[in-house]
């Protein structure tokens, strides 16, 4: 069984794997409310790329609202060697996919309480999340529907 510890050196565990993509995994972690991905082979360009994200995080447009618009790394999963693994970011709960809202057929099973009023409001969040990351001069290379969480 494979160790992981937070950059202070407390341990985190691993509880369920809820996601898998070519980059890595996702986790529930024992910390409430934050999940850990871990990667298949990190690389130094990954680490380095996690390190500059946590020294410069987006501001949280919705933070006076007392809610995590951005799942952002909020620290690192080392290993027992001490290497960069992974990161660990807040959990999105409660939420559906971007798609599951914006397609008429599954807004109407999946989110039917979703009104026009609810897809502009929606999307000027996203937009505003967009306008953060940006003025952070970050660039978004990919952004997919799977990846966009929407909760009430």
């Amino acid at each position: 069984m494979v160790s992981y510890f937070n950059s202070q050196g407390k341990s985190i565990s691993l509880v369920k794997e809820i996601a898998k993509g070519g980059e890595g995994a996702v986790w529930k972690t024992n910390y409430s409310g934050y999940l850990g991905k871990i990667y298949h082979k990190p690389t130094p360009q990954q680490v380095e790329k996690l390190k500059l994200m946590l020294a410069n995080p987006p501001k949280n447009p919705t933070a006076n609202q007392n809610h995590t618009a951005i799942s952002w790394p909020i620290d690192l999963i080392k290993d027992s060697q001490k290497n960069c693994v992974g990161f660990l970011m807040p959990e999105i709960t409660n939420a559906k996919e971007m798609i599951n809202v914006y397609h008429p057929k599954l807004r109407y099973q999946e989110a039917p309480r979703f009104n026009w009023y609810c897809l502009h409001i929606i999307a000027l969040n996203f937009v505003s999340i967009i306008k953060e990351i940006h003025a952070r001069n970050y660039i978004i290379g990919d952004i997919s529907a799977k990846n966009i969480l929407v909760n009430e």
